[in-house]
């Protein structure tokens, strides 16, 4: 009989549990959420240069090289390939240490770094693909801390929501950047300015990053 009493005790509390959980705030909440807006501005700016580099990055390296289409594919796939490799071993760290701000800070510096190189000099290949490498080893890498912080910051019932709308609002910033890009370029006459707008959101980025308040990170042992 006690042990009848202990099981039906057990099945009691997670019933109430279940009845617990099932009462979820309103996700629409995630449209009042200080968190959510503020991830949507940091996205904003990361995504501001990251397709900078997608669109720009081809008329760059032609007009430093000289080179013909097919050649300047192959300088092209380089800043990339360097990306993936950063995004892997850059995420691969940051679970390893389970840690996230300093991580999404220091890949935004590294790619403010690489644009502001590569804007000093952009008519000459080697400055320009190495400055375009580093800062695009530093963007790439800050996508895998980035979305691992809404374990963080956003609250489960807005979550989904949430993740979406920083989504949405943030890739408007692959909209602004190059055509501001394309702006600039047609006042001035050079990408260089481009590039310090890139290297300006990057650095942004991670002025907001340096001030985000975090949970500590919970690790299951068991």
């Amino acid at each position: 009989m006690e042990e009848k009493a202990v099981i039906s005790s057990i099945i009691a509390e997670e019933e109430s549990k279940l009845h617990t959980s099932a009462i979820k705030p309103n996700p629409y909440l995630a449209f009042f959420s200080l968190p959510v807006w503020y991830m949507c501005l940091i996205y904003f700016f990361q995504v501001t240069g990251l397709y900078g580099i997608g669109l720009w990055l081809p008329d760059l390296l032609r007009n430093a090289s000289h080179l013909g289409n097919i050649q300047t594919g192959f300088l092209t796939a380089i800043p990339f390939l360097a990306g993936a490799i950063s995004m892997a071993i850059w995420g691969w760290n940051s679970d390893r240490l389970q840690e996230r701000k300093w991580h999404l800070l220091l890949g935004n510096l590294l790619g403010s770094a690489g644009f502001v190189i590569a804007g000093l000099k952009p008519e000459s290949l080697p400055v320009a693909l190495l400055g375009i490498t580093i800062a695009s080893m530093g963007v790439h890498a800050t996508f895998g801390p980035f979305w691992a912080l809404k374990t963080t910051l956003l609250a489960p019932g807005i979550a989904a929501i949430g993740i979406a709308l920083i989504n949405s609002m943030g890739n408007l910033g692959g909209f602004m950047g190059p055509s501001l890009t394309g702006f600039l370029k047609d006042q001035t006459g050079s990408l260089s300015w481009g590039l310090i707008l890139y290297a300006s959101t990057s650095f942004l980025a991670a002025f907001m990053i340096f001030f985000l308040k975090l949970k500590p990170i919970q690790v299951d042992r068991s």
